[in-house]
């Protein structure tokens, strides 16, 4: 077994390589295919991070109008949330009592409901996304004084509103997805003064919906997309692979009524978690190494009502659920707990109204929720 310091020691001579399987729980299985020397080299090291799962309340904020979208930065040291024209952006201290600090910043460019965000790898980029059919990106890096909180790109290639945005997991790209049914791909250029610069790269246009949903799978090799459609279509985005831009796989699963709301990969990206319209949740086997379960429905967990939200935890083992006003925690640890799989683990009921979105912190010790009733809940481990 080894670390995940002699690890990467050990293999950063290899100056490209592909993560085709990664299970992150207690002992993580990697097979890195080496492209530029055409080899697969195995290794066995041991993860280090946060398993337990949040139980409590802890903080609750309170807004003038419904929040749509909320969202942790990656450094784990930034929480911003989206409502009618407004994102606002708090400061996450972890060595202070009150962890979560007032409103740090409110960013004001969007002419509609904000409905979705997404922080770059570095943290330094927050995308917004509007139905006034605009994508803004903004600094978000306290620390360059000069750019900090200001709009560094517009972008205005959609026709309708932008219901998705997301940065890929390495920062190469920024996708954006909306009602007139366009997925778009661009390349991020980012240059030392944080000039930001992106160029349209691709439009994925093999589906026939408007999207509601889409996401990167963390290995940068998956790109799933969803909607008013009768499937999610899963693209291949890596590349460095001739299938670049083509749909590699089709989750049909009878999502007619109403579609997709949610999706959400496991931090592995052996899993994707989809959110119905029509109150089902479905997790998929999307790794296609694991012949067994690729492409195959490994959960179906009917509720009473809409599905609005679902996240995976950091680790994989916890799926949470926005099911109208609750909030609800599943057991989906597939390869060491499979008995219990799918289980429910824990139920919460706070919200007085609809919970639009969920996020958990990337350390895994805090979910938060937004909603319907204005307000943002934080959950954590004490």
């Amino acid at each position: 077994m080894e670390s995940k310091l002699n690890f990467f020691q050990k293999f950063k001579k290899f100056s490209i390589y592909e993560i085709i399987t990664f299970h992150p729980k207690e002992f993580i299985l990697n097979n890195l295919r080496d492209i530029k020397n055409k080899k697969l080299l195995t290794v066995i090291f041991h993860y280090e991070g946060n398993n337990k799962c949040p139980h409590k309340m802890i903080l609750q904020i309170k807004q003038d109008k419904p929040i749509n979208v909320i969202r942790f930065s990656p450094d784990n040291n930034l929480l911003a949330y989206g409502s009618t024209k407004v994102v606002f952006l708090h400061i996450v201290n972890y060595y202070k009592l009150n962890i979560f600090s007032k409103v740090e910043l409110k960013l004001t460019g969007h002419k509609d409901e904000v409905v979705s965000l997404s922080f770059n790898p570095k943290s330094d980029l927050l995308a917004t996304a509007s139905w006034d059919k605009t994508a803004l990106i903004y600094c978000v890096d306290i620390k360059n004084k000069e750019l900090y909180g200001k709009q560094l790109a517009k972008l205005t290639h959609h026709t309708k509103g932008i219901m998705s945005i997301n940065f890929s997991p390495f920062g190469t790209y920024l996708s954006t997805a909306g009602e007139d049914e366009e997925v778009l791909l661009y390349e991020v250029i980012q240059d030392k003064k944080l000039i930001v610069q992106c160029k349209q790269f691709i439009k994925l246009k093999e589906h026939k919906f408007p999207v509601n949903a889409s996401s990167f799978c963390p290995r940068e090799n998956l790109f799933a997309v969803g909607g008013v459609g009768d499937a999610v279509i899963l693209y291949g985005v890596n590349r460095f692979v001739p299938n670049f831009g083509q749909i590699l796989i089709k989750l049909n699963g009878q999502f007619l009524n109403g579609g997709v709301n949610s999706l959400s990969f496991s931090e592995c990206g052996n899993y994707l978690a989809v959110g119905c319209w029509e109150s089902f949740v479905k997790v998929y086997g999307v790794n296609y190494i694991d012949q067994e379960n690729y492409g195959k429905k490994l959960l179906n967990i009917e509720h009473k009502g809409v599905i609005y939200s679902v996240a995976f935890s950091p680790c994989g083992n916890n799926l949470a659920v926005a099911n109208v006003n609750r909030l609800i925690l599943y057991n989906t640890d597939y390869y060491y707990d499979k008995s219990n799989y799918g289980s429910k683990k824990m139920e919460f009921n706070d919200h007085k109204k609809e919970i639009y979105d969920i996020a958990f912190s990337p350390c895994g010790s805090y979910l938060a929720t937004c909603g319907n009733d204005k307000s943002v809940r934080i959950y954590g481990q004490n």
